[in-house]
């Protein structure tokens, strides 16, 4: 037994010993190391050399490695050499950078100062004094020069009291409630709908409060535009809208300052456009028509211009930053309608790395959308089967099932929402395809659809049941039509319980459409009272207004609507200040928000188009 425990102690002995002997060999290796760094920082490379040569006698450390094949390459001149090539790339991406920033620079400066046909607002309208000489008579009028610009003449600001008359048209379209929900945003109370219990007297003061408030901003707005202060002015003739969305005098006034101000084609289009639905007999009739082609024909040159330039800067950059580019004008060049572009540079990015299903997914998703639109359907879901990232695929499918389904193919609608493989993309697709079915009179499929969304969304439930109302209350028959109206008011009342407010404005939407096919627009309009946000609120007066037969102010809102949308978008907006932006960041991140904004504007621009 003693021979055991002193044999255990001999061997706990030998190792305590050879411990301290590492540790001693560990800290000569340690001392030896901050020698060779001593004698580094002195740039005698030789001793420091030797002195790590020698620590790795004693601590084969990588740190102690790192060092040595540092300094071996100072004693070579490889170090040398390899300073001077970064200096060198340095230098090349530093020019490359500064032409590239100066691309930019060109490019926000051109778009910034004028457009690019050569025919500026400056050039083509005048400035008239509040109250002066009107030019929406019938066989137009003589505008009064501004002494400030004697040179200039065309179209003028309009006062508040100049004078105009209107002439209703009876076209009017359809609303796409998935196309505003994206983002739509406008000013408070396009349009004040009043309860039943408004007295006649409250109505009228209400009219003549808002058009004092109107005439008061209408003289702010022109003084500011006298003196060029285009946010102020806008701001002024904004107020006026919202007090009175109809007049003419306005939207003509808030399309001039947008177009003067510069780097707003698209939104002074689109106030333009508002116009001739409220006033379609003005004098200027032919030239603000003319104005709105060419800013129209404006905007998709910037388009072009923008997207040439983030592609040639593309080429000249590289890894993730050149593919996020081509990735964003991939997307712009669909919106556009240009399928063929769009294939093209989806294959570039898949030259570009092998993991590019990510960033190209989105791509291929629109391309595949645009493809179902045009009628492709075969080609667009053989394309959207193959997108590898799952959202984008999602997005894909949804849209072409709801297609689809706006075809009248319910059956191959559904064959294809069936793919998508859940989620909220899918439970929108039922949503879609359901409401289309009850429109269509098939109630029975319309019940089937809603069976496959899920209890726990709600508010795509309520838009199908609501529908399904709707297409009860068709039917001819007096109970139908009662128990139509309670099947609403129940919608109605579990849409309250929905916690998110997007999701609740949108069923108070189609609860006031079911309202106004059954000729219940005092409902409709008490309804309406809850949407206080846009684009609800708007898509609301779009609605009412039509149930009113008043198809002009239909559409007058639905072109004030996108005006807003547009001056209103965190990647639109004022393109020429967007543009000023980008042109200070690095040429990677500025030709992205260039691709993006060119993105953005093809969007806005096909929607106009389809207006």
């Amino acid at each position: 037994m003693l021979g055991i425990m002193g044999n255990a102690m001999n061997s706990m002995m030998q190792g305590y010993q050879r411990g301290l002997a590492i540790q001693a060999r560990k800290q000569k290796g340690n001392r030896l190391n901050d020698q060779g760094l001593a004698y580094e920082r002195r740039k005698n490379w030789s001793s420091a050399a030797s002195s790590y040569r020698q620590a790795l006698r004693y601590w084969n450390h990588p740190t102690i490695v790192s060092n040595l094949r540092r300094v071996e390459e100072e004693l070579s001149g490889a170090a040398d050499r390899r300073r001077k090539a970064e200096r060198r790339r340095r230098a090349e991406w530093a020019a490359k950078r500064k032409r590239l920033q100066s691309m930019i620079g060109n490019l926000a400066n051109s778009l910034g100062q004028g457009g690019t046909l050569g025919s500026t607002p400056d050039t083509d309208m005048n400035f008239v004094e509040p109250g002066g000489t009107g030019f929406f008579g019938i066989g137009g009028g003589v505008a009064a020069k501004n002494s400030a610009e004697p040179e200039a003449n065309g179209l003028d600001f309009m006062g508040p009291k100049d004078p105009y008359f209107t002439k209703g048209n009876k076209n009017s379209a359809t609303v796409d409630l998935r196309d505003t929900a994206s983002g739509q945003l406008a000013v408070e109370a396009l349009l004040g709908i009043l309860s039943p219990d408004v007295t006649l007297a409250q109505n009228v003061a209400q009219n003549a409060g808002q058009k004092r408030l109107a005439e008061s901003s209408m003289a702010r707005g022109v003084a500011m535009a006298k003196r060029k202060q285009w946010p102020l002015a806008i701001k002024y003739f904004t107020a006026a809208f919202q007090a009175t969305p109809t007049d003419p005098r306005v939207l003509f006034n808030l399309g001039l300052a947008n177009d003067r101000a510069g780097g707003r084609a698209l939104v002074a289009a689109a106030w333009y456009r508002a116009f001739l639905i409220a006033a379609p007999g003005a004098g200027n009739v032919a030239k603000v028509n003319q104005r709105v082609t060419n800013l129209e024909i404006e905007t998709e040159s910037q388009i072009a211009q923008m997207l040439q330039t983030a592609q040639t800067i593309a080429s000249q950059i590289s890894g993730k930053g050149k593919v996020s580019v081509l990735d964003r004008i991939a997307r712009a060049h669909a919106e556009n309608g240009d399928i063929p572009a769009a294939q093209r540079l989806v294959r570039m990015i898949k030259q570009v790395g092998q993991k590019s299903g990510r960033q190209s997914g989105w791509s291929e998703a629109l391309i595949a959308a645009a493809q179902a639109k045009s009628g492709q359907f075969d080609l667009a879901v053989t394309l959207a089967k193959s997108v590898r990232f799952r959202p984008a695929q999602a997005w894909a499918l949804a849209e072409i099932s709801v297609l689809y389904a706006g075809k009248g193919n319910f059956a191959q609608a559904l064959e294809i929402s069936h793919q998508i493989g859940g989620g909220k993309e899918q439970a929108w697709a039922y949503s879609r395809i359901g409401a289309l079915q009850a429109d269509a009179g098939d109630t029975e499929g319309a019940q089937a659809t809603l069976a496959r969304i899920k209890e726990s969304q709600i508010g795509l439930r309520l838009i199908v049941l609501t529908h399904l109302a709707g297409n009860l209350s068709r039917s001819g028959q007096p109970w139908h039509l009662d128990k139509a109206r309670t099947h609403l008011n129940e919608v109605v009342q579990e849409a309250n319980k929905i916690k998110n407010f997007e999701t609740k404005l949108d069923v108070y939407l189609q609860v006031i459409k079911a309202r106004i096919g059954m000729a219940d627009l005092a409902g409709a309009a008490a309804l309406h009272k809850l949407v206080v946000t846009h684009p609800h609120k708007s898509i609301g007066s779009r609605l009412i207004a039509q149930g009113k037969k008043d198809f002009k102010a239909a559409e007058l809102f639905r072109w004030s609507g996108l005006a807003l949308q547009i001056a209103n978008s965190a990647q639109l907006g004022n393109v020429a200040q967007l543009l000023a932006q980008a042109k200070l960041q690095d040429p990677e991140k500025g030709a992205l928000s260039i691709a993006k904004i060119a993105e953005k504007s093809a969007r806005m621009l096909r929607r106009f188009r389809q207006l």
